[in-house]
């Protein structure tokens, strides 16, 4: 997070000061992370398939692959 712009603001109640960060900012940088995150996933496990081709586990893991992939799609920022 510290790519993120903070911004230093007044906190009347307890007489500090405090670091704010813009929440759509903030939302934009964890949903690129998540998104990484996911795409990471789908890739290990598409290369886990890989390596054990027609068994039962690489179709288990290929359904993971897609589940991580369409997880990712709901992460990834529209421009």
């Amino acid at each position: 997070m510290s790519e993120l712009k903070t911004h230093e603001c007044w906190v009347y109640d307890y007489g500090c000061r405090a670091d704010m960060v813009n929440k759509s900012e903030a939302d934009r940088y964890i949903n690129r992370q998540k998104y990484k995150r996911c795409l990471a996933m789908a890739k290990l496990c598409g290369l886990m398939s890989a390596f054990h081709n027609g068994e039962w586990y690489a179709r288990w893991i290929e359904r993971w692959y897609e589940r991580w992939f369409e997880l990712a799609m709901k992460f990834k920022e529209v421009k």
